[in-house]
């Protein structure tokens, strides 16, 4: 009878703990935030884009491409630069 309890009791304890997981990966998920679209920009010319990098202090988008790259204000969405 000791045996029986020791395991319900340890099942319990794995049931509560698993739960309490659930719980606090549901919380952390929500707390995350949601992404959004917030701009689009056409970019043009053949082909399509390989890498995108931020220079977040100038507000830089570069976006390389096959055969160049394109630097682009990444607010207004006008191309600096292709090279």
């Amino acid at each position: 009878m000791g045996i029986q309890l020791r395991q319900l009791t340890a099942e319990i304890n794995y049931m509560r703990l698993l739960f309490t997981s659930f719980v606090l990966l549901a919380a952390l998920a929500g707390a995350a935030g949601t992404y959004a679209v917030r701009h689009q920009f056409v970019l043009g010319g053949q082909g399509g884009w390989d890498y995108l990098t931020v220079d977040s202090d100038s507000n830089r988008l570069f976006i390389a491409r096959a055969d160049r790259v394109l630097v682009m204000a990444s607010h207004p969405g006008r191309v600096y630069e292709s090279a």
